[in-house]
């Protein structure tokens, strides 16, 4: 049986919109901007792997290999492509099909937020708002292994 997906977006994210070094955030210039990353938060989420499949799902689309994942000491990862900029459900439906997942996101429009709901009816997917000033938290990481350990010990 696949593993469910973890749809991954930075901006926001992995990069959070407000440097934090007490969180081991470092400053990189990426693509002309400044960028805040983690490498301690990329350990965090490879841990995720044992249970999930990574997926890139981010406007920085084939770039987040190429740029990001070696900062954060992250593997090659799946990428959805998303058709047009702000239609990321045409894109993460054609790529996800009827796995689970958990999907972790600063700004969801409630389109985006109206397909989880109806999704939810017939297969397990939970989306986890983040704040996009701080980025991903203990409590976004506690929230999606909860999800993994749920599809391990349905409730009958």
């Amino acid at each position: 049986m696949a593993k469910p997906l973890l749809l991954i977006d930075i901006d926001g994210v992995l990069r959070p919109t407000v440097f934090t070094p007490s969180r081991g955030y470092d400053i990189y210039y990426l693509k002309g901007r400044k960028v805040y990353l983690s490498e301690q938060m990329g350990g965090e989420v490879l841990a995720l792997a044992s249970d999930f499949e990574l997926v890139w799902a981010t406007g920085w689309e084939d770039q987040a290999n190429e740029l990001i994942a070696p900062i954060l000491g992250l593997p090659s990862l799946p990428v959805i492509h998303f058709n047009r900029a702000l239609d990321k459900i045409a894109g993460i439906t054609g790529f996800v099909g009827d796995r689970p997942l958990v999907w972790w996101d600063d700004w969801v429009e409630e389109g985006e937020a109206e397909w989880v709901r109806q999704r939810n009816l017939h297969t397990p997917t939970k989306l986890i708002r983040i704040n996009h000033l701080s980025g991903l938290m203990p409590q976004d990481f506690a929230a999606t292994r909860c999800f993994a350990q749920n599809l391990r010990t349905p409730n009958d």
